[in-house]
């Protein structure tokens, strides 16, 4: 598995919004546990059922790739060698649970009935 915000190795590094569409996709192939408006990564369903709270970090990919660097090849293609990436997350809702509770719809979208106890 991929890991962000690990110490950077010496290299060439370029936002995802710069990398071209092929490139892009297979960074969000790469990190399936971006935690956007379109991909909630497992450890954010599993806290949700145990009532704990993540924020969303970005609120959208496209957000998610502007806001993160990947270390490329002189080509501008992903350096596969490094497997991981850095980000600076946007917390489109706020950091504390208290700034943005889930909403029942959300709860229902992320597959979690409102007040659950983890079987739902």
């Amino acid at each position: 598995m991929p890991l962000a915000n690990t110490v950077r190795r010496p290299g060439l590094y370029a936002k995802g919004s710069t990398l071209a569409p092929d490139q892009q996709q297979l960074a969000k192939s790469m990190f399936g546990d971006r935690y956007t408006g379109s991909n909630i990564p497992w450890r954010a369903t599993v806290a949700n059922r145990l009532n704990q709270f993540i924020p969303l970090e970005f609120k959208s990919d496209r957000e998610w790739l502007a806001n993160t660097e990947f270390m490329i090849k002189s080509s501008g293609a992903l350096d596969l060698r490094c497997r991981a990436c850095w980000s600076t997350p946007t917390f489109p809702n706020g950091q504390d649970w208290r700034d943005h509770a889930p909403t029942p719809e959300e709860t229902l979208e992320w597959g979690i009935a409102a007040g659950a106890d983890g079987d739902a």
